[in-house]
């Protein structure tokens, strides 16, 4: 039970760092909507976003960072309205 304690304790950790670095990934999202806005471009890019999960190295972090890109997309979205 100790050794599940310590795993746990990791993963909290790592957690919070996940955490944190979304919550500076959404604040740079918001910028980029507002130049997006601004200068009339698409909010889609495929091609970027293709270039994103490229990088990744297995479908566990393919998924997820799917899922990190398609909430971008709903902020960038939102910001349009």
């Amino acid at each position: 039970m100790e050794e599940l304690n310590n795993l746990r304790n990791k993963i909290n950790k790592i957690d919070q760092k996940l955490i944190k670095t979304l919550k500076e990934r959404e604040a740079l999202v918001r910028e980029i909507s507002k130049i997006k806005k601004d200068q009339n471009i698409r909010i889609i890019n495929r091609k970027r976003e293709k270039e994103v999960i490229e990088k990744c190295e297995n479908l566990y972090q393919k998924n997820i960072m799917k899922k990190v890109i398609s909430e971008s997309v709903k902020i960038q979205k939102a910001s349009l309205t």
